[in-house]
């Protein structure tokens, strides 16, 4: 079972870009795709929660030397920090 960003997710936590609900627009589909292509199959890790958008929380993923604020949503927690 994977564990649900939004509850889990906290500074230090490695993730993975993993969207469970995709919205049908043309827009979010052109996001999804950019989103995709900037983690690159990459794991980031998480340097700042949360942060407060019109969409709901985000947060702050470092993934090499690029940094993405992306809704919690849209990741899965793959390592915690303990």
């Amino acid at each position: 079972m994977s564990k649900t960003a939004e509850l889990e997710i906290k500074v230090g936590d490695l993730v993975m870009f993993k969207p469970t609900n995709i919205p049908g627009a043309l827009t979010a589909a052109k996001y999804m795709g950019r989103m995709e292509k900037r983690f690159a199959g990459r794991p980031g890790l998480v340097i700042r929660i949360p942060i407060k958008t019109k969409t709901g929380t985000s947060v702050l993923v470092q993934i090499e030397n690029d940094s993405i604020v992306i809704p919690s949503q849209y990741l899965e927690v793959i390592n915690e920090d303990r």
